[in-house]
């Protein structure tokens, strides 16, 4: 009843490189050559299966190392291809070097030649000099001796030096017409302009002198003067167009700002003579300069135009503190020792002389004919305006 050991056969297959481990048992009896026959073939069978696994595996592994291969080949070309520059780069670097060097060694030795040449003609010009020195004092005649030790033509500049030197001249040149014509460009601009600028003060000026003749008669029509001056100003304008009516255009339109300034300029021109004809009822009052400036007590003339006050007489009439200060013209306490202001103080009466002086009208026109220079056409108009309603500080 006992049982026999089983026989069989076993295969183990083992491919490192590969990472195969294979092992394969086949039972069989030892007698039967059939069953041995048929383990034989299963074996062979088996190891067949195996090995065209393996080549498939190997035929795509080689594919991929070929593929590897060519990519790190074409990086290593690349690589050995841009060392090559760079050492084809530092090759020449380090022959300019060396030829830089050598020119400075030849250049070195030059100056050291040209250094001693130069000393040798310094010391025989020193002997000269003593020789001849020597012979004045003796009263005796010098021959002086033609010594030259320095030769000039034996030294010249590199070509490369004059090459740069040329071409850095060509560069400054360029940049200097280019400036040249950038700046021609402006200038005729600002001709142009300036040659607006007398056209317009010159018109000015007529407007100037027909104000002067009106005032002096008395009349101040200044709308009336602007009309006409605006008529004669479109005429000159069609006159020194000669023709061309782009520019005509230009200065109809220059001559229609020109009006607007002047009806204003008139505005504010009669309500100024106005104001002058009734400045004689307020001669105490008188601290308006003809500009618009607000004037200290004791100031005989305004700090802004340089105008003379309007009334002299009211320059000895100070508003002065007890401690000698000066008040201003709106203040109730001294700003110094801080005392209330005296209220008999605040107006003095005007006396007889100023109230014998004429009404101002030529300061009034003065004050027109120097805000007209001025073309301060906004700034006129507040003062004229503070000035009608009385407010005599600013």
């Amino acid at each position: 009843g006992r049982m026999a050991p089983a026989a069989g056969l076993v295969v183990s297959i083992e491919f490192p490189a590969g990472c195969l481990l294979e092992s394969l048992y086949v039972g069989c009896k030892p007698d039967d050559e059939h069953a041995l026959a048929l383990a034989v073939d299963r074996v062979a069978d088996f190891v067949k299966d195996l090995y065209s696994d393996l080549e498939e595996d190997l035929t795509v592994e080689c594919g991929a190392n070929e593929a590897k291969l060519a990519e790190f080949r074409t990086k290593a070309e690349a690589s050995v291809a841009e060392w090559r520059q760079k050492l084809q780069a530092a090759d020449s670097r380090v022959a300019h070097a060396d030829e830089c060097l050598i020119r400075a060694d030849v250049a070195k030795q030059q100056l050291n030649s040209m250094r001693d040449s130069y000393h040798r003609e310094l010391q025989a010009l020193r002997e000269q000099l003593h020789l001849q020195s020597e012979a004045q004092k003796g009263m005796t005649d010098f021959t002086p001796d033609d010594v030259c030790l320095f030769d000039a033509t034996q030294y010249a500049f590199d070509d490369e030096v004059g090459v740069l030197l040329k071409q850095k001249a060509l560069d400054l040149q360029q940049r200097y017409n280019d400036a040249r014509a950038r700046f021609q460009i402006r200038l005729d601009d600002m001709s142009a302009k300036l040659e607006n600028m007398k056209w317009l003060v010159a018109r000015k000026d007529i407007l100037l002198e027909k104000l002067r003749e009106r005032g002096s008669k008395g009349e101040c029509d200044v709308p009336a003067v602007a009309t006409d001056l605006g008529t004669q100003g479109e005429a000159s304008a069609e006159v020194k167009n000669d023709g061309a009516p782009d520019k005509a255009r230009g200065l109809r339109r220059k001559v229609t700002r020109g009006k607007t300034f002047l009806d204003k300029a008139g505005r504010m021109a009669k309500a100024t003579v106005g104001l002058a004809r009734g400045w004689g009822a307020s001669a105490k009052d008188k601290t308006i300069c003809v500009c618009g400036n607000t004037l200290m007590p004791d100031a005989r003339f305004c700090r802004i135009c340089g105008e003379k006050r309007p009334d002299d007489n009211f320059v000895d009439q100070v508003h002065r503190c007890v401690c000698g200060n000066t008040y201003m013209p709106d203040s109730a306490f001294c700003r110094k020792c801080g005392l209330p202001r005296d209220e008999n103080a605040m107006a003095p009466t005007a006396t007889e002389d100023q109230k014998a002086k004429p009404s101002g009208q030529s300061s009034a026109l003065a004050f027109v004919f120097g805000m007209a220079g001025r073309g301060a056409a906004t700034s006129s108009a507040r003062t004229s305006k503070r000035a009608l309603t009385g407010d005599g500080a600013t």
